[in-house]
C-alpha cells in the first residue's frame, strides 16, 4: 500500500512538471507595432470662374514651397454691348439727319404794355464750330458727362449716347458727326465722329452696357472688317510690345514700342489688331506662369523665384495697359456720317 501511494505521488509529480513545461513552451502574443509616415503635399490652387459678364480670374495660392506670391490675376472684364440689337428704324429719326450750321444763344426782352400784351427781342449770336486738336478731343471726353448716363433699351440706347455727345460738342464749339454703322447681320449701331486737326478722322462710341454706365471709347471701324472699339486710356503712343516674347518667356525685361507725337498709327485699325493679339497674349502668358508656379512648387528648377516674380510683374504692367476691353460687335457692312455744319 506505500508503494502505490508513493508511486501515485511520483505520478501525479511527473504529470505536473509536464504540464508545467508546457504552460512555459507555448508561444506569447507578439505585438506588431505598424508606422506610418503621413506626408504632405502643399499644391498650389488654380480655379478658373466664369460669370455672367463674362468676366475670367485666375487665382494663384503661394504655398510653403514657392516664392511669397500672394497675387489675385484678375483678367479685364469682358463686357458686350447689347446696342447691336437695335434696329436701325429704332433710332433713327429725321432729327438726326439736320445740317446744323451753328448755336444759337439769345438774349430775351419782355416788355409789358397796359393791354397786357408782350412784345419779345430775340438776338441771335451765330458761333462758327471748328475742328478740335486730338488733346482737345481727348480732354473734351474726359470731362464731359455722357458716360455717366445709364442705357436702357429703347429709350436710350446707342442712339442716345451718340445724340448727347455730339450736341455737348457742339456746344463746346466743336464740329462733330452722328455716325450710323450697319452690320452684315442687319443689326446698326449709333456713335460720334470727329475730324481731329492733327490725327484725322477719330470715331467715338460712348454708348454704355444693358443697365450700365457709358464709357469713353475710340472705335476703329472698316468696311468688310469687325467693328471694335479700345477705351480712351488704353490708346497709347508707348506700349508693350508683346511681339518679342513667347508666352513662357515674359519675365524677361520688357521691350516698348513707341510712336512719335506725330503719328496716327494709334488711331488707324491696325493698333486695333496689335492690341487683340495683346490681350490674345495676356491669356497664353498668364497660363504658362500659372504653370510655372505649379511646377516651381513640385520642386522643378526651371524657374528662378526672381524669374517668377519679374513675369508675374510684367502681366501686372501688361493688364494695366490693357484695360477694359470689349468684344466685337460685328462686321461693318455700311458707314454713313451726318455732319454737323
Amino acid at each position: 500500500m506505500r508503494h502505490s501511494t508513493a508511486a501515485l505521488i511520483i505520478t501525479l509529480t511527473v504529470v505536473c512538471a509536464f504540464l508545467a513545461t508546457q504552460s512555459y513552451m507555448h508561444p506569447q502574443p507578439t505585438l506588431t507595432t505598424e508606422t506610418k509616415v503621413l506626408t504632405e503635399y502643399l499644391t498650389q490652387t488654380e480655379r478658373y470662374t466664369t460669370t455672367s459678364t463674362s468676366t475670367f480670374y485666375i487665382t494663384i495660392t503661394e504655398t510653403a514651397t514657392a516664392p511669397p506670391i500672394n497675387k489675385t490675376i484678375t483678367l479685364p472684364p469682358i463686357t458686350t454691348t447689347t446696342t447691336t440689337t437695335v434696329k436701325t428704324t429704332e433710332f433713327i429719326t429725321s432729327s438726326t439727319t439736320v445740317t446744323l450750321t451753328a448755336t444759337e444763344t439769345s438774349i430775351t426782352t419782355l416788355t409789358e404794355t397796359t393791354t397786357t400784351q408782350t412784345t419779345v427781342t430775340k438776338t441771335v449770336q451765330n458761333r462758327t464750330l471748328r475742328n478740335p486738336t486730338w488733346q482737345e478731343l481727348v480732354d473734351f471726353l474726359k470731362e464731359d458727362e455722357t458716360n455717366t448716363l445709364i442705357y436702357i433699351a429703347k429709350e436710350f440706347d446707342c442712339s442716345g449716347f451718340a445724340i448727347t455727345l455730339r450736341d455737348h460738342a457742339i456746344a463746346k464749339g466743336f464740329r462733330a458727326a452722328y455716325v450710323e454703322i450697319e452690320f452684315t447681320d442687319g443689326n446698326s449701331h449709333a456713335l460720334v465722329a470727329f475730324q481731329t486737326v492733327d490725327k484725322g478722322l477719330v470715331y467715338v462710341d460712348e454708348t454704355g452696357s444693358e443697365g450700365g454706365r457709358g464709357s469713353d471709347k475710340i472705335a476703329y471701324i472698316e468696311v468688310g472688317k469687325e467693328y471694335g472699339v479700345i477705351a480712351l486710356d488704353a490708346v497709347r503712343w508707348r506700349y508693350i510690345s508683346t511681339s518679342n516674347y513667347t508666352a513662357s518667356e515674359f519675365w524677361r525685361p520688357l521691350i516698348y514700342t513707341t510712336h512719335s507725337e506725330n503719328s496716327t498709327y494709334p488711331l488707324t485699325y491696325n493698333y486695333y489688331i496689335e492690341y487683340t493679339s495683346k490681350i490674345r497674349f495676356y491669356y497664353e502668358t498668364t497660363e504658362a506662369y500659372s504653370k510655372a508656379v505649379a511646377e516651381y512648387n513640385q520642386g522643378s528648377t526651371k524657374y528662378t523665384y526672381i524669374q517668377l516674380s519679374n513675369w508675374l510683374s510684367n502681366i501686372n504692367s501688361l493688364e494695366n495697359e490693357i484695360g477694359t476691353w470689349w468684344l466685337p460687335m460685328g462686321v461693318v457692312r455700311n458707314i454713313e456720317i451726318y455732319w454737323s455744319d
